[in-house]
């Protein structure tokens, strides 16, 4: 059986709460964005799961957001993958695909060159993505991939060019591979969180990947996670159960990916240290012509591996041995929670807190035991901690002041603050009440109800907008603050 979705009229198609469930092929008709939105029924499921024995092919992808609000996702559960010749466009929600033994096969493939990008609604509410038209993506604005825009899954990529893998686990991770594409090769990866040890590699369950295998001058290797690689001949046909072989690249593939944000803890403060590693079969060795720079480090493949990650050429002991270091929510509060086994020369632990992950502060410091060998806990309460997003990790202090940082933990808290516009219908001045701190924000704009911009605020704002020379109808306020969170409204103007 072949199933064809073409379009409506020559306008993008619009399927609510359709299952698509298995065919020999499902094919999307080319050069059509293709995307969902909330029905008007409330009873739409958290993820659109779009499964099948063999495979959905798709010149463009179009728009494919699962649907338009931005907690839902969308789940390939396809045993042959998403085949991608040309572009894909998804909205700002985690994309998945099937972890299982045979996931190279059920990855999203981009063929060709294929490209994709993510983009985010203008306006916040569940019907945003209504503003499309046809093939017109007014209403949307392209937004880089990261912790909230990534594929938590398998890609792949059979193009001569470079291309980012948008890699994460789908909630607080984005770890990102960059790659050159290799002739007549598809190359495929996914992020893998967890210690590489507990034989979590997918497409390579032969060996566990035990980090205390190690090769040359390579001493550590990375506990939090490991990106799955394969590689295999483009023309190898895929089956239902069988994985392809995993090859040697035809000519040297450059990779590079972020440093790690733990990089301090791992190498003990010596991140010129830091090297990529490759699971042979037997062991961990390090990859050729390995650099450092900018916060990206760059190796060269020229041989099979089944994963790589980060590894250390020196044996990174720590001021203390620690066991564990858990973060959980308590009402408004964050509490910290860690153990450690051993201590030596300790002399206190900072406790740091960042809303973005790059930037921190203190916000709390406990003083160790110093000298231990026994099993120590410690316990900390963050009673403020930030709307939104909220990462914490523990400075490990020495006596002579060296330190060292612990792995991330993330805990995330609904924004409160309140925000009142009035008079809503509004005929002349629309006002701005709030008990959010006003210095804060620094953006304040207007869209009308085809997605258009209609007002912009000064560098900083005011607390009205005059909308006596718009139209009546409905519009969105969009409040934009300094940390780059964004909250949008809706008035209607009538006269």
């Amino acid at each position: 059986m072949f199933l064809s979705i073409m379009p409506v009229n020559g306008h993008a198609g619009t399927m609510n709460n359709l299952p698509i469930t298995s065919v020999d092929k499902l094919k999307m008709a080319a050069g059509n964005y293709w995307f969902f939105t909330k029905p008007s029924s409330p009873n739409m499921p958290l993820e659109l799961e779009i499964v099948g024995e063999n495979q959905l092919s798709v010149p463009n992808l179009g728009v494919f957001n699962g649907i338009a609000n931005k907690d839902r996702s969308t789940f390939f559960k396809l045993k042959k993958g998403v085949v991608i010749s040309s572009s894909a466009v998804f909205g700002t929600d985690k994309i998945k695909t099937l972890r299982t033994n045979l996931a190279i096969n059920s990855a999203l493939h981009f063929a060709n060159g294929a490209t994709y990008q993510f983009r985010d609604p203008i306006v916040g509410d569940n019907r945003s993505w209504d503003n499309l038209s046809g093939r017109n993506l007014d209403g949307t604005v392209v937004v880089s991939p990261g912790i909230n825009t990534h594929i938590n899954g398998y890609v792949s990529y059979d193009g001569s060019g470079t291309f980012i893998y948008p890699l994460g686990n789908g909630s607080t991770e984005y770890h990102p591979l960059t790659a050159n594409g290799n002739t007549g090769k598809t190359i495929t990866t996914a992020w893998l969180p967890g210690d590489p040890s507990g034989n979590n590699d997918l497409t390579d369950v032969s060996t566990a990947h035990s980090r205390a295998s190690v090769a040359g001058s390579i001493k550590l290797v990375y506990s939090s996670g490991q990106w799955d690689w394969h590689i295999r001949t483009t023309s190898t046909g895929l089956t239902n159960n069988t994985i392809p072989v995993n090859e040697s690249p035809s000519s040297p593939i450059i990779i590079s990916v972020p440093v790690p944000l733990d990089v301090a803890a791992f190498t003990n403060n010596k991140p010129g240290n830091l090297k990529l590693v490759g699971w042979n079969g037997t062991s961990w060795e390090a990859l050729d012509n390995i650099t450092i720079n900018s916060g990206v480090i760059t190796a060269s493949i020229s041989k099979t591996f089944s994963s790589i990650t980060y590894g250390a050429v020196e044996d990174a002991a720590l001021p203390v041995n620690l066991v564990t270091f858990s973060a959980h929510k308590e009402g408004n509060i964050s509490i910290l929670d860690w153990e450690t086994a051993s201590e030596t020369n300790s002399k206190y632990f900072d406790i740091e807190r960042s809303i973005n992950g790059k930037d921190w502060s203190a916000i709390g410091n406990i003083t160790s035991k110093g000298e231990s060998v026994t099993l120590l806990r410690y316990h900390f309460a963050d009673q403020n901690p930030a709307n939104g997003d909220n990462f914490y990790r523990l400075k490990m202090v020495d006596t002579d002041e060296s330190f060292a940082y612990s792995r991330i933990q993330f805990l995330q808290f609904e924004e409160t603050n309140e925000v009142v516009l009035f008079p809503n219908p509004v005929s002349e001045i629309l006002s701005i009440k709030t008990n959010y701190d006003w210095n804060k924000v620094a953006n304040v704009s207007l869209y009308n109800n085809a997605g258009h911009l209609v007002h912009s605020s000064s560098a900083k704002p005011l607390k009205t907008i005059d909308v006596r020379q718009l139209s009546s109808g409905k519009y969105i306020v969009l409040i934009t603050a300094a940390d780059g969170i964004r909250k949008s409204y809706q008035i209607l103007i009538s006269r």
